[in-house]
């Protein structure tokens, strides 16, 4: 509980909202996506989640995600997800660091891919795994939201981290 409420308020003094953000990429990605209305889902990390694919990926994509969000991505998405790597779009519920790392270190994840991880501020040890995670040379764009983080794989992208509230 102490670890979470430390780990919230390091995050709100780091944090910010567009008006913080420099790189034109992530600036368009918040304003007119993170930030746009209505919310899809009552739940932030689903919002987040359908939000991102509409705003990224308008027609068909390449997904690895567990069951559940493939059900609520085929539920809510007019265009077909297919599950062929090299993959658009990743969701890891939990931030296990290997097998996040196996799968962006082994070509898995296309140019301009995207990978939300989910509950990086929840102990110690996922706090831990996002930090690497953000340090590993192929990860080019990352943005902290607290409740979960976004990875971009952006090879014409200088290497940038955000901190944004949502």
């Amino acid at each position: 509980m102490f670890y979470r409420l430390f780990a919230y308020l390091k995050f709100l003094s780091k944090s910010t909202n567009q008006h913080g953000v420099h790189s034109p990429f992530v600036y368009d990605y918040v304003t007119k996506c993170l930030y746009s209305k209505p919310k899809r889902s009552k739940s932030k990390t689903e919002d987040v989640l359908l939000k991102s694919v509409s705003f990224f990926y308008r027609e068909g994509f390449s997904v690895l995600a567990n069951k559940g969000f493939k059900k609520i991505m085929n539920s809510n998405l007019p265009y077909p997800v297919n599950e062929r790597a090299p993959f658009d779009f990743v969701y890891f519920e939990n931030p296990d660091y290997n097998s996040v790392l196996s799968t962006i270190q082994n070509d898995k994840i296309s140019n301009n891919g995207m990978v939300l991880v989910n509950s990086i501020h929840q102990n110690a040890l996922n706090q831990n795994n996002w930090e690497k995670l953000i340090a590993l040379k192929e990860i080019t764009v990352s943005i902290d939201m607290y409740h979960l983080g976004i990875l971009f794989i952006r090879k014409e992208q200088e290497k940038e981290h955000f901190t944004i509230r949502i």
